[in-house]
């Protein structure tokens, strides 16, 4: 029996870390360019893990 292979862009876990940008306004009523980060489902294996 062959093993299922981890993703590697994720190791396995099915996640990975992204990063939106988004432009807010901020105190001032000014528009800044703030980069939001989270962890999402990997690009590559959609979230399962495998590769």
């Amino acid at each position: 029996m062959s093993q299922e292979q981890k993703c590697g862009p994720c190791g396995g876990s099915g996640l990975t870390q992204k990063t939106e940008h988004r432009v807010e306004l901020d105190k001032d009523g000014n528009q800044i360019h703030v980069p939001h980060t989270y962890l999402g489902p990997c690009n590559a294996c959609h979230g399962s893990g495998q590769g």
